[in-house]
């Protein structure tokens, strides 16, 4: 008689962003924020700074991250808000040619 030791699996946990977990919005913010050209070296938070701070620090955190400038010398035109990124489309024209089939 032969006994089946199979293992049930579970499913792996999806890599999504628990936005109730302020510790992890910290850490996620400071990933952003160096991937989008913004100089966070002086407000960025050591993991052990995020994993012992309370939540009006964590706030405090934020803030400061979001408050962050880009820094100088980035290559990359990245509007933000409306009018400033209608204001960055080419013309309606150039818009027609660079669409496909246009």
């Amino acid at each position: 008689m032969s006994t089946s030791n199979t293992a049930v699996r579970e499913a792996p946990r999806p890599a999504v962003h628990d936005v109730r977990d302020l510790r992890e919005t910290v850490r996620e913010e400071i990933v952003e924020r160096r991937e989008s050209g913004h100089d966070v070296d002086g407000v960025a938070p050591s993991a052990e700074a995020i994993a012992a701070a309370s939540d009006d620090e964590l706030e405090r955190y934020l803030d400061a991250l979001v408050s962050a400038l880009r820094a100088a010398g980035w290559p990359y035109d990245e509007p933000s808000g409306l009018p400033a990124i209608e204001a960055a489309q080419p013309p309606a024209g150039a818009r027609r040619a660079l669409a496909p089939g246009g």
